[in-house]
């Protein structure tokens, strides 16, 4: 008997007892490039983390945020009374002064429905939250300044920035198909074969009670079971005859097709911008939902889409890669690849990069769409900075490549992290490997964030023409306002003056009035 106990104390102590997974295991961790090989081509790394993941849980996407946000109000408040101590004092009725700053946020979702939020400059970790199932895919969430909007299967949710608290989950009529856009007013999501239009709660109104609310509500929960519809609704005292219903974030408007919506819908001013899986491209008002079809070039969609000031670049099914202008729905170029195009279009200030499947890297003229160079060994876009571009290959090594021409000028060990965004913002590199091990490398001449310019700077033929003759109605306009020399008038004959003045403006005359007068 004592025997048995001894066999089964060994058996334990080897294999151990049964507890809760490790949330990473020692083994899978991705090693850390050697910061000599680095250094060669004059690249460091800015920071690395590991971010929690269960055994078999693994990093699926990288999602790059770049953007500003509103300075607290406290800043502020310090600011007048900073001011108020030296002597300075603001106009009475002058605007209020609200300044932005940048901020920059990395996101790395998992196949397990868990979003981690990252400081993109310094890699400390926000807040990870879980915002849908095992298996569901996680798109690029939409940012406003205090709230960030995910989707995943058929849930929308509103998340606080600041320390990823869940604050509203809504229920999708259909599963998501690509990632939302949200204004401060407004939530856009396109799910199956429509887009759909949600309203925004008013932060100054959320969770503040309106008034009279103190005498409506009744004893016991604030919200009960609605009887119209569902759901849930207030708890007030409601007259007969009447009903009061409450739904967070309730549908605005929506706009159905025979085909599914497979891109992110795209914000212009006062517009949004959704395409369809066929190709027809429509631009809806952002508050009422009108609709004006815009683009349809005949060709599925079979890319997410690239977007950089008001154009659009889309790569269909026809090989090729379009640059349309969002205003009117013009084809400003098109280029014609040879190679299916997979992978989302990435535009820049002065050109477009293309990655196919077989063709390779491929760098595009913005303006004329005409091909700059191409390297058909590049497999995965990694980033871009002023000189360079860094491409992963079929072997996943990532190399470094001259921006203007293409060519390789060394490699860099990073096979272990295959996971890269797309980044069109900044200059740095943002890695992953499927382990959990984020990287950010940085070039040596490039110590502080470089932003890419944001605008195209292609002005259309029309505005080419009106500035055109702008120009030529301001020179017409100095010819006409030209002073005119006037000779002057021939003086009286009472004026005293001497008779050579008057001999002299007489000359070639004939007559002089005043001749035989003067003494």
């Amino acid at each position: 008997m004592l025997g048995r106990r001894w066999l089964a104390a060994a058996v334990l102590a080897t294999v151990g007892v049964a507890g809760p997974a490790p949330a990473q295991f020692a083994d899978n961790v991705a090693p850390l490039p050697d910061p000599q090989d680095l250094a060669r081509y004059g690249v460091t790394n800015s920071w690395h983390t590991q971010v929690p993941l269960l055994a078999r849980e693994k990093v699926v996407n990288i999602l790059v945020h770049e953007g500003t946000v509103t300075v607290d109000q406290g800043d502020e408040l310090a600011q007048l009374e900073a001011e108020a101590k030296a002597g300075k004092k603001r106009e009475l009725g002058a605007p209020r002064e609200f300044k932005r700053q940048r901020e920059a946020l990395v996101f790395v979702a998992t196949d397990h429905g868990q979003l981690h939020c990252l400081e993109a400059d310094t890699g400390v970790k926000r807040w990870s939250s879980k915002i849908g199932l095992d298996g569901d895919i996680t798109y690029r969430p939409a940012i406003t300044d205090k709230y960030v909007y995910a989707v995943s299967g058929t849930k929308l949710l509103r998340i606080n920035k600041e320390n990823g608290r869940t604050l509203i989950e809504r229920e999708l009529p259909s599963i998501a198909s690509a990632s939302p856009a949200a204004t401060e007013h407004n939530v856009y999501v396109p799910g199956g074969n429509a887009i759909w239009c949600y309203e925004v709660p008013d932060p100054k109104l959320e969770g503040k009670g309106g008034a009279g609310s103190s005498q409506l509500l009744v004893q016991g929960e604030n919200f009960v079971r609605d009887e119209v519809n569902g759901g849930k609704r207030f708890n007030v005292s409601i007259p007969p005859g009447q009903t009061r219903r409450f739904e967070k974030m309730p549908g605005v408007w929506h706009h159905a097709l025979n085909v599914a919506f497979n891109s992110a819908p795209i914000l212009y001013r006062t517009d949004v911008i959704a395409c369809a899986a066929d190709g027809t491209m429509t631009s809806y008002r952002q508050a009422y939902g009108e609709r004006n079809r815009i683009h349809h070039n005949g060709h599925a969609i079979v890319a997410p889409l690239g977007s950089m000031d008001h154009f659009v670049y889309l790569a269909s099914s026809d090989f090729g890669v379009y640059c349309i202008d969002i205003r009117n729905g013009h084809e400003l170029w098109r280029f014609p690849s040879g190679y299916p195009v997979l992978q989302q279009p990435v535009p820049f200030s002065t050109e477009v990069l293309v990655l196919t499947e077989g063709g390779g890297l491929t760098s595009l003229d913005n303006k004329w769409g005409q091909p700059i160079w191409t390297n058909e060994a590049m497999r995965r876009l990694v980033a871009v900075t002023r000189e360079h571009v860094f491409a992963a290959d079929r072997n996943n090594v990532v190399q470094v490549l001259n921006r203007k021409t293409g060519g390789v000028l060394g490699s860099l060990a990073l096979a272990s992290y295959t996971v890269t965004p797309v980044n069109q913002y900044n200059d740095r590199l943002y890695m992953s490997s499927p382990s959990g091990q984020v990287l950010c490398l940085h070039e040596l001449s490039s110590p502080t964030v470089y932003l890419h310019p944001q605008t195209t700077g292609i002005q259309d033929e029309g505005a080419e023409k009106r500035g055109l003759a702008e120009k030529v109605g301001e020179k017409a306009t100095e010819k006409k306002t030209k002073p005119k020399v006037v000779k002057p008038a021939p003086k009286k004959k009472n004026d005293d003056d001497g008779g050579s003045d008057d001999d002299s403006s007489s000359k070639g005359k004939g007559k002089s009035p005043s001749k035989g007068k003067d003494s």
